[in-house]
């Protein structure tokens, strides 16, 4: 069974979906920096909301 597939009936929504999300992760990342209180800059990577959902399946 594919991993698609098994997300896919984990979390009750479409496979398609799931493909679409996976397929264009890099572009639904937004890339900005914030500053640090010590100098410098922190670069902050903020997934979509679709993204994020499978990020957290996969951590649990």
């Amino acid at each position: 069974m594919r991993i698609e597939e098994v997300i896919s009936r984990d979390l009750k929504v479409p496979e398609s979906l799931i493909n679409e999300a996976i397929s264009g992760a890099r572009v639904r990342v937004k890339k900005f920096q914030i500053p640090k209180r010590s100098g410098g800059s922190r670069e902050i990577f903020h997934p979509s909301k679709k993204l994020k959902v499978i990020q957290y399946w996969l951590m649990h």
